[in-house]
């Protein structure tokens, strides 16, 4: 026996005796409880009771295996490392929770003075567009910058101490190898095609503090890419540490002209490409170590002095 009550209900009865009332409004998008909900809620009793490790659990699964943009998820979870005094995982999800809500600006500006007020937060610079490179230029003065194909490399410099923009150059490389800051000088090795669509490498110098070029001369012209280990800066010369596809080779170029003095090339090893071990400078000599054997080169001619095998 059955029946059905204002089109909603539907009750049934069994010949056992048995009544069952079934909800024919139901359906899974207004019924439904989202697992990711279940463990906010989860997360949320754990923190109430003090368990502050079982709580940081199940968040970490929302973000990692269930939702990477749950934003309930990153709220306790940020407010979890803050009652911890966990001041570095604080920071570290503030800035994926950032991320998350970049172009809400109400909810931006709330994570910017929760940082300013919790991390003594001096300022933040928003970017578009994530950024490949980040280094210190010198004491007062940070770089960012970003490579595009076929639109060059874009760098910019900022002050520490606030958001204001210094300088902002376009170069037409298609990457900025081994971005070096040496004294007054921003280094480092512009990849570009030729008209032949070779690829060419060449070491770009530009004032730190105005974002002006003093030089760029010619290092590689081959059709192989090479990697850059270092730059280093040893008296009136810069030294470059790079490998080609077969070989390893260190070339010196004079720091005020940019003419290439010299360059050794030695035999190619992976391990040392994987792991590159520092030039070292003594009085007038460079001392590459090798796989196997040290190799002293003199640093204004290039030429080899000594090797010692172990």
């Amino acid at each position: 026996m059955s029946r059905v009550d204002n089109n909603s209900s539907l009750y049934l009865m069994t010949a056992a005796g048995g009544l069952f009332s079934v909800d024919l409004l139901w359906s899974p998008a207004n019924n439904y409880v989202y697992k990711t909900s279940l463990y906010n809620h989860l997360a949320d009793s754990y923190i109430k009771n003090s368990d502050l490790e079982a709580a940081e659990t199940i968040l970490d699964t929302i973000l990692n295996m269930l939702d990477q943009q749950n934003e309930e998820a990153f709220i306790q979870l940020s407010n979890l490392y803050k009652q911890s005094e966990e001041m570095d995982k604080f920071i570290n999800i503030q800035a994926d929770y950032y991320d998350l809500i970049l172009y809400d600006d109400i909810k931006r500006l709330k994570v910017e003075e929760e940082l300013i007020q919790s991390i003594d937060l001096r300022w933040i610079n928003s970017f578009h567009l994530e950024q490949d490179y980040f280094t210190d230029l010198n004491e007062n003065l940070i770089l960012i910058g970003r490579c595009e194909d076929r639109y060059g490399c874009r760098l910019s410099a900022f002050r520490k101490n606030s958001p204001v923009k210094v300088w902002e150059i376009n170069i037409n490389t298609e990457a900025c190898l081994g971005l070096s800051a040496i004294d007054n000088s921003l280094l480092f090795i512009g990849k570009q095609l030729d008209y032949n669509h070779a690829e060419t490498y060449s070491l770009y110098n530009y004032n730190i503090n105005s974002g002006d070029k003093k030089w760029s001369t010619l290092l590689q012209d081959t059709s192989l890419s090479i990697n850059v280990g270092r730059i280093y800066g040893y008296k009136s010369l810069y030294i470059i540490d790079y490998y080609g596809e077969n070989n390893r080779y260190i070339s010196a170029v004079d720091d005020n002209t940019g003419t290439v003095e010299w360059r050794v090339e030695l035999d190619y090893d992976r391990l040392l490409r994987v792991k590159n071990i520092e030039l070292i400078n003594y009085d007038s000599l460079i001392i590459v170590p090798l796989a196997e054997h040290l190799l002293a080169v003199n640093l204004f001619s290039g030429k080899k002095i000594w090797m010692l095998i172990n």
